[in-house]
C-alpha cells in the first residue's frame, strides 16, 4: 500500500490522503486551510472512492474541486453530508465577497452530492478488492474513522475524541494492523 499526502502533512488543515492499494485507490478527506485567502491541497488525483471523516472545512472544504474534475463515489454519514453543504456554499459566498479566486462553484457542490453514498457506523462494503467499514470517531455528530482491508488492515482517522459527552459517545478502539491518525492536538486538552 502506498500513501500520498496531497495536504495536511506537517501542517494544520487541508488534510488530503491518497491511499493506493494496488487494485484500488481511495482518498480520505480533501480539505482546505480557512485563511484569507483559503489554501488548498495539491491537485486531486483520480481514485475509486472519496471518504470523508467529518464536515469541518479543514477536512472537507475542497471536496467540490475533486468532483469538478473526476467522477467517483463520495462516502460519508448522512449527518456529515448534510452539515458540509452549507459550509461549502458559504465558502463560495465568502470568495465572492472577498474577491478570492474560486476553486469551485455551486454546480461542483451539486456534483459532489450526486455522488453521495450514505454509510452507517458498523456497515461494511467494498470497492473493487478493498473492503471498508465506518466507525464513530466521537469528534462531532457524524464523524467517522474508516477501516480499509486489503490483505492488511488500515484505520484512518480525522479528528477523534474518546470520551463520552452529553452529545456523543466517544470513539472506541478498532482492531487494525496499521493506524493513520490526525494528531494536531494529541495529548492536549483544547
Amino acid at each position: 500500500m502506498k500513501i500520498k499526502f496531497l495536504g495536511g502533512a506537517e501542517e494544520v488543515g487541508r488534510l488530503a490522503i491518497k491511499m493506493d492499494f494496488g487494485g484500488s485507490s481511495v482518498m480520505v478527506d480533501y480539505g482546505l486551510i480557512p485563511e484569507k485567502p483559503p489554501e488548498y491541497p495539491l491537485p486531486p488525483e483520480k481514485v475509486d472512492g472519496v471518504f470523508l471523516t467529518h464536515s469541518h472545512l479543514d477536512h472537507a472544504g475542497s471536496l467540490p474541486v475533486y468532483f469538478n474534475k473526476y467522477d467517483s463515489s463520495f462516502y460519508a454519514t448522512i449527518m456529515t453530508a448534510n452539515s458540509i453543504r452549507p459550509m461549502l456554499e458559504d465558502t463560495i459566498k465568502i470568495a465572492n465577497l472577498e474577491g478570492y479566486t474560486k476553486m469551485f462553484n455551486h454546480d461542483d457542490v451539486s456534483q459532489l452530492y450526486s455522488s453521495f453514498v450514505p454509510v452507517k457506523y458498523g456497515d461494511a462494503d467494498s470497492i473493487k478488492d478493498l473492503d471498508f467499514q465506518a466507525f464513530n470517531a466521537g469528534h462531532i455528530p457524524g464523524s467517522t474513522m474508516w477501516k480499509f482491508t486489503n490483505g492488511s488492515e488500515y484505520l484512518v482517522t480525522g479528528d477523534l475524541y474518546t470520551r463520552d459527552t452529553n452529545l456523543l459517545n466517544g470513539a472506541q478502539p478498532v482492531k487494525a494492523e496499521n493506524l493513520i491518525v490526525e494528531s494536531t492536538y494529541a495529548g492536549k486538552n483544547h
